[in-house]
């Protein structure tokens, strides 16, 4: 598929617009690649007549994010970060608080939220008390997220082998989430720049390599959303590789050795 430039400001302005994900010109080769696969879904025989409908189908926009998000995740990724999870700040909320609420946003397929149900069961008090949810845009990978079955591929990607024994079952080339984990997380699609959020309930929210995709107006948003969110002194987790200018009025900067997790400012900011 070979787009116009009025073809690709079309899609590229009805995709930031809906999820507030932007896609920079020289990334044209993404819609390029992935919109042949929803137009044989949906038995479209033009690329005009799919536009068209676009433009004001919703059902056919949310099946658009679904083939435009990018679902890059794993189990425990970035080890550190869970290492530090749970020797440091699960254990300081559990101390704080009678129950801990965790958010795993833009948690695609599941992996990141799986992974902190697994690394709260190793802790010796507290995980009874704690819930978990993840959300995101893509319909298509919270399903995958609520089935919790994963490719053998997926599983040994970021577990060891005593991991994989202890926490899934193995079915041929699949595994599973064992059912103590699987219950301790539960899964809802959400917009994160639009839709109704928690307010002031959320202690430790992991938003990881999501503003990276977003402008700076839609970035600001963002912070602000998540801010909102956290309880009193909450915490916020980005990805190691983003920076929080758009939301440095939001947050505190604190350093766990030589990672960087962020912490609640001030009282609630008025919603945009």
């Amino acid at each position: 598929m070979n787009l116009s430039t009025a073809q690709f400001s079309l899609i590229r302005d009805i995709l930031h617009e809906k999820s507030g994900i932007l896609i920079s010109p020289d990334k044209q080769y993404l819609p390029e690649q992935r919109l042949p696969h929803l137009l044989r879904e949906r038995n479209y025989q033009s690329l005009t007549s799919f536009l068209d409908d676009l433009k004001k189908c919703t059902d056919l926009q949310d099946d658009f994010i679904n083939h435009m998000t990018t679902n890059e995740t794993s189990f425990f990724r970035d080890r550190p970060i869970f290492n530090l999870l749970k020797t440091h700040l699960i254990p300081q909320l559990c101390a704080q608080k009678e129950h801990v609420r965790i958010w795993s946003a833009a948690t695609a397929t599941g992996q990141e939220a799986y992974s902190l149900a697994m690394t709260i069961s190793e802790l010796t008090a507290g995980h009874k008390n704690i819930s978990i949810w993840g959300s995101d845009i893509s319909s298509r990978a919270i399903e995958v997220a609520r089935t919790g079955v994963y490719s053998a591929f997926e599983v040994r990607r970021g577990t060891t082998q005593e991991e994989r024994t202890h926490y899934f079952t193995a079915h041929g080339n699949t595994y599973s989430v064992k059912a103590p984990y699987k219950s301790m997380v539960q899964f809802s699609v959400e917009n994160i720049l639009t839709d109704s959020l928690p307010h002031g309930t959320i202690d430790l929210l992991l938003c990881r390599n999501v503003a990276i995709y977003f402008d700076r107006p839609s970035q600001e948003v963002l912070y602000q959303r998540l801010h909102n969110a956290l309880s009193e002194s909450g915490i916020l987790i980005i990805g190691g590789t983003e920076s929080i200018r758009s939301g440095e009025k939001y947050f505190q900067r604190n350093k766990w050795g030589s990672l960087l997790y962020y912490t609640k400012k001030g009282g609630d900011t008025p919603s945009r």
